[in-house]
C-alpha cells in the first residue's frame, strides 16, 4: 500500500496528525502495535456499568541507550457497599508512607442520573512505577542524564530527513491532553506546509 504519510504509534498525537493530514487530503497508513487506537487514551467498562481509563527512543535500536520511562500501576477496588467512597474523582497521595500516589473514583465522573443507579463504586488506586515494557510507558524520567541522552536522539532525527519523530514519549516530555492535542495540530500545519521543524 503506497501513503503520502506513515504514521507509527497511534496515540493522542499520531491520531490528530493522521486524522488532520487525511482531512487534507492526504493518504495516510497508521502502524499501532497496540490492539486499539488512542494510545494512553483507552478505557473500558468495569462489569458495574462503570466506565475506567486503562493507563512509545526505540527508532534507532537504542544504540545510543535507553531513555528511561514512568507509567502508573493500576489496581481497580469494586466496593459494593458503598455510594461514593471519595469526596471527589480524584484524591492525591504525596505522602510517601502511602504506596499510591493519587486514587481516582470514576462514579464521579458519571451523569448523576446514571450513578443512582450503579450499586457500589470502583476506586482505582495508582502507584508510580518504572517499566520495563515499552508499551506500558506513560511520561518520561526526568533527570538529566535521560535529559542529555534525549537530546542526543533528537539532534540525530532532526537530521533524518522526512522524518518526525513526536508525542509525549517521541518528545520525551509531558503532555496534558489538551497540550498534545495543540501540538498535534501544530505539527500537522507544519507538515502541509513543508516544514516539520
Amino acid at each position: 500500500m503506497k501513503a503520502d504519510y506513515l504514521i507509527v504509534g497511534s496515540g493522542l498525537t499520531g491520531a490528530v496528525v493522521a486524522r488532520l493530514l487525511a482531512d487534507a487530503g492526504y493518504s495516510v497508513l497508521i502502524l499501532e502495535r497496540r490492539s486499539h487506537i488512542g494510545g494512553n487514551a483507552h478505557d473500558f467498562c468495569h462489569p458495574s456499568g462503570i466506565r475506567i481509563h486503562t493507563y512509545g527512543d526505540e527508532y534507532y535500536g537504542f544504540d545510543l541507550g535507553k531513555l528511561k520511562y514512568r507509567c502508573q500501576k493500576r489496581s481497580h477496588e469494586y466496593l459494593p457497599d458503598v455510594h461514593y467512597a471519595q469526596p471527589c474523582v480524584q484524591v492525591n497521595s504525596p505522602a510517601p508512607e502511602l504506596a499510591h500516589i493519587r486514587s481516582i473514583e470514576w462514579k464521579h465522573m458519571m451523569q448523576s442520573e446514571f450513578a443512582e443507579r450503579i450499586r457500589g463504586s470502583v476506586v482505582t488506586k495508582e502507584t508510580t512505577v518504572t517499566p520495563e515494557n515499552p508499551s506500558d510507558y506513560e511520561y518520561p524520567f526526568p533527570d538529566e542524564a535521560n535529559s542529555e541522552l534525549y537530546e542526543a536522539y533528537r539532534e540525530r532525527a532532526r537530521a533524518t530527513p522526512n522524518l518526525l519523530i513526536c508525542g509525549r514519549l517521541g518528545d520525551y516530555r509531558y503532555y496534558d491532553m489538551d497540550q498534545a492535542i495543540a501540538r498535534a495540530m501544530l505539527l500537522a500545519e507544519r507538515i502541509k506546509s513543508g516544514s516539520s521543524s
